[in-house]
């Protein structure tokens, strides 16, 4: 494998955990929130969070870039504030890659947080547990498994995202020195891309497995719970 391979590699590993810290935390507060309120189930607000699902990734990266480039409004202000300046890598491929694997995670998470009793974290704080106990008894632990396994198929897809991704390498200056994997796979010729698409697909087999081992393992629990 060549260097630039391996760059690139890294590169997408860093963008795709960059992705998981920001996308992980929204995602599980934004399912929370739309499983427990009335007003979040309302059919334009479920459709307005979750459209980056249905939009094609091409135009997910335009939009972005309009809105937060140096020719965007947005851009404009964030640079006059904060003297920030969108780039390709990290920034643009974070964002991209956050905006269209956040709504596929809410998506995986709501089931798992609506099948649970809203009204257990207050039963148990009746039992005399602290709110840091019933949080971790009552929320956490039978939800974690379903967690892990969206944050799993999360980095994967944040991994792998790639047309919104190349869409921002059209548009942005700094493309030329990228090299995310989607990108390495754009340039390279189908030789040379062989070994970076062999250590992808081992790459998302892993993460696909973990999500799919970690979903099994909250059937099992959520079905003991339901036993007599």
């Amino acid at each position: 494998m060549s260097p630039s391979s391996l760059d690139a590699l890294m590169l997408s590993g860093q963008v795709a955990l960059w992705s998981l810290l920001v996308s992980g935390p929204l995602a599980v507060a934004l399912a929370g929130w739309m499983s427990q309120s009335q007003r979040a189930d309302h059919p334009f607000m479920n459709s307005l969070i979750l459209l980056p699902v249905g939009l094609p990734p091409v135009v997910v990266g335009f939009l972005l870039w309009s809105a937060f480039s140096a020719h965007g409004a947005g851009g404009q202000l964030l640079h006059e504030w904060l003297g920030w300046t969108l780039r390709l890598v990290p920034d643009g491929a974070v964002l991209v890659a956050s905006v269209m694997v956040t709504p596929m995670m809410i998506r995986m998470l709501r089931p798992a947080f609506e099948a649970q009793c809203p009204e257990l974290l207050a039963t148990v704080r009746t039992l005399g547990a602290s709110p840091w106990q019933s949080w971790w008894s009552a929320w956490w632990r039978p939800r974690w498994p379903a967690v892990a396994s969206a944050w799993a198929l999360g980095f994967a897809a944040a991994w792998g995202e790639s047309g919104a991704t190349i869409m921002l390498a059209t548009l942005l200056p700094d493309a030329t020195r990228a090299a995310t994997v989607p990108l390495a796979l754009w340039r390279e010729t189908p030789s040379q891309a062989w070994p970076l698409a062999t250590c992808s697909v081992a790459l998302a087999m892993m993460a696909v497995a973990l999500s799919e081992w970690t979903r099994r393992h909250w059937r099992t629990q959520a079905s003991r719970a339901h036993r007599p």
